[in-house]
């Protein structure tokens, strides 16, 4: 058998929902020859529901990864303070940022790796970020009889 004929028949096999009909099939045919899937249906149910609660603090920890990855609110680098529930953490620098922990380094050179969740949670003061204001003023002074619209196209 070739690579093109195994592809050619696992391609229907790639959607959820032609699994979803292998797996009804299956229990069709084992409950024809005697077999009593209840107690596996019950097993897989519970182990979906163990597993999904398991990996709800991993699957927080990585959107707000992501999240930070798209925002930059700070980068390697930046001294940032974090406030988290009411207190203040010390001035600390970044020094990586992971898809689910953030470590810095504090004043007092302890490094610290944070959870992602809870850097998204906090307020973040970064002291390397900082707003300018861009405004332009200028005077334009127009001689008398020259039309504004004119003046603005070619410079009256």
């Amino acid at each position: 058998m070739q690579a093109q004929d195994i592809q050619r028949v696992m391609v229907p096999f790639n959607s959820l929902g032609t699994w979803v009909i292998v797996a009804a099939c299956c229990l069709t045919v084992s409950m024809t020859f005697g077999f009593n899937p209840q107690p596996l249906l019950a097993v897989g149910s519970v182990s979906g529901i163990v597993i999904g609660f398991a990996s709800q603090e991993i699957l927080l920890n990585l959107f707000s990864g992501i999240t930070m990855f798209l925002t930059h609110p700070f980068v390697v680098g930046d001294l940032v303070e974090l406030r988290t529930q009411g207190a203040w953490m010390k001035k600390a620098t970044v020094v990586k940022i992971r898809p689910l922990r953030t470590m810095v380094l504090t004043e007092d050179n302890l490094t610290m790796t944070l959870p992602n969740r809870m850097v998204m949670d906090a307020v973040v003061v970064n002291h390397n970020q900082t707003f300018t204001s861009s405004d332009v003023r200028a005077s334009l002074s127009l001689r008398s009889g020259c039309a504004l619209r004119r003046a603005a196209q070619a410079g009256c």
